[in-house]
């Protein structure tokens, strides 16, 4: 079962007074936004690294003895400190430890990604902090996870930063992505195409894959915590250029409203409310809840829309993610199971 978007949602945001101590977060938002810049710079250096060439000394290959650990041995080492400090991101009570974990986690990643064959290992004990998904063609693998922003992560959360890396499967060298979540800063983020350079930032949870005229597009669903007032899902895809560089967004959801379909799907609501975006495999289509204003004066407030209960889906067809509506009237046997968290595996 996928664990960390459930987190997030079960604990919430809560309601917290801004004017104490504005000065020190105002500090600590500069500190996390370098350190920040810090890992996106260090995973740009990384990226120029060959495993194969990779002959320095590295102190996790040495245990007790003396004597070197093999990659395997190695990896697990690693895996252990992500353990430790994956914990200490969500559970750390001071804003100051949760990003100093954030800084050492992605650091510790970098690290574990540059051993021979990395690619190869599941980090299964770290998916309960993080989210690792891969494609079935095992082309590439990608990590994000959440820092919660808030003076303390037990009664507040302000909002949420997302980091991420796209791990190719290149068995000669590490080819790794940093991910840089700019979505604060995209102006039509549903119109936009986007590099990794300028990620629309999200916790993902599930990906399909579709394909057209030998294009393949990965489509990502995932969570943003965002504010204090809303949350939201998001629906993005994933290709790669003639480069072999990652390439998010493209005009491939058709709204069926006579508008250009958008590059990516936003849905924002309440924050203390769940909405449901799942993947349904079986019938190869994207189900979504719908959302209501909670009354007329309320309509394109988005911070106080409400799932209705409803749902409308997605199929792909011509190299489009085609909106229908009435999902449970137009589609029989809908295997119930896949809305619940389990439907996630």
């Amino acid at each position: 079962m996928f664990s960390v978007s459930m987190y997030h949602q079960q604990n919430s945001k809560k309601q917290f007074t801004f004017a104490q101590n504005v000065r020190c977060f105002s500090e600590m938002k500069n500190r996390i936004i370098k350190l920040g810049l810090l890992f996106f710079l260090t995973i740009t250096f990384t990226n120029s690294f060959a495993q194969k060439n990779n002959s320095s000394p590295d102190s996790s290959k040495y245990f007790i003895t003396g004597k070197p650990l093999s990659n395997k041995d190695s990896l697990k080492f690693y895996e252990i400190r992500l353990i430790s400090l994956g914990e200490s991101i969500i559970t750390a009570r001071e804003m100051a430890q949760r990003y100093t974990s954030t800084y050492h986690f992605a650091r510790t990643l970098i690290s574990a990604l540059k051993i021979p064959n990395s690619f190869d290992y599941p980090f299964d004990s770290v998916k309960k902090y993080i989210s690792i998904l891969t494609p079935p063609d095992k082309k590439f693998r990608i990590f994000t996870w959440s820092l919660k922003w808030g003076k303390d992560s037990l009664v507040t959360a302000d909002s949420f930063e997302f980091y991420g890396a796209i791990q190719m499967n290149n068995k000669e060298k590490l080819e790794l992505y940093g991910l840089y979540d700019n979505s604060t800063k995209v102006g039509k983020a549903e119109y936009s195409e986007l590099s990794n350079r300028s990620w629309y930032g999200a916790l993902y949870y599930q990906m399909a894959v579709v394909k057209y005229r030998r294009k393949k597009y990965y489509t990502l669903l995932g969570w943003d915590g965002h504010s204090m007032a809303s949350s939201r899902k998001v629906i993005d895809v994933l290709t790669f250029d003639e480069m072999g560089k990652p390439v998010f967004g493209a005009p491939i959801f058709d709204m069926s409203d006579k508008k250009p379909p958008k590059y990516r799907v936003v849905f924002e609501f309440r924050d203390d409310a769940v909405m449901t975006v799942r993947y349904i495999k079986k019938k190869k289509l994207i189900a979504f809840e719908n959302l209501i204003p909670p009354s007329p004066n309320a309509v394109g407030l988005y911070e106080q829309y409400l799932p209705d209960g409803s749902y409308d889906y997605f199929v792909f067809k011509k190299g489009k993610w085609i909106k229908k509506k009435l999902l449970f009237e137009n589609v029989k046997n809908i295997p119930m199971d896949a809305f619940s968290p389990s439907g996630l595996r």
